[in-house]
């Protein structure tokens, strides 16, 4: 509801969506869990996922997104309101989830994300590679973006190898 208090509360448990649409609703749950939980990695995922748009505007496509910005699994529903129950297999580990959905006028609506526990706090959780040509005159640069959700500090050595040729390692 469009209350200061439940706008506040919203906000608090992560529970809140972007929309282009003042007229969509999106509702995202994982796991029975509300989107901006954290939950057990118990190796799949049970998605409950709706979305109202009450002007009636159809949705051509809804996406769930993880890790790196990989597709897990879209619906093309073509409606102006659904609901979408998929259920993933998911590796171990740490990862993220959220729902994008795109309206056919071109609107886009994303959820919060909902995160998954692993046995590790620490986690690679991006590669980039600038430029994605190099040539002799403008080598590459490689970085690799490190996430820690641990309480204390913590020492990692990042080891990376390029066509079989090792780099020597950074602490971060």
């Amino acid at each position: 509801e469009l209350t200061r208090e439940a706008l506040l509360e919203a906000l608090r448990e992560r529970r809140t969506f972007a929309t282009e649409d003042v007229n969509f609703a999106l509702l995202m749950k994982a796991n029975g869990a509300w989107m901006g939980a954290e939950i057990a990695n118990s190796g799949s995922i049970l998605f409950e996922i709706e979305g109202t748009d009450t002007a009636g505007d159809l949705t051509s496509l809804v996406e769930i997104i993880t890790d790196q910005g990989a597709v897990a699994g879209s619906i093309a529903p073509a409606t102006g309101s659904f609901t979408w129950s998929p259920l993933l297999t998911i590796t171990t580990g740490v990862h993220y989830f959220y729902v994008r959905v795109t309206q056919a006028d071109g609107d886009r609506i994303v959820s919060s994300p909902v995160w998954t526990l692993g046995s590790e706090d620490i986690a690679i959780t991006d590669v980039v590679v600038q430029p994605t040509i190099p040539t002799i005159y403008s080598p590459s640069l490689l970085t690799a973006r490190v996430t820690n959700r641990a309480s204390e500090e913590r020492t990692v050595t990042v080891r990376m190898d390029v066509n079989g040729e090792y780099l020597a390692p950074d602490v971060v």
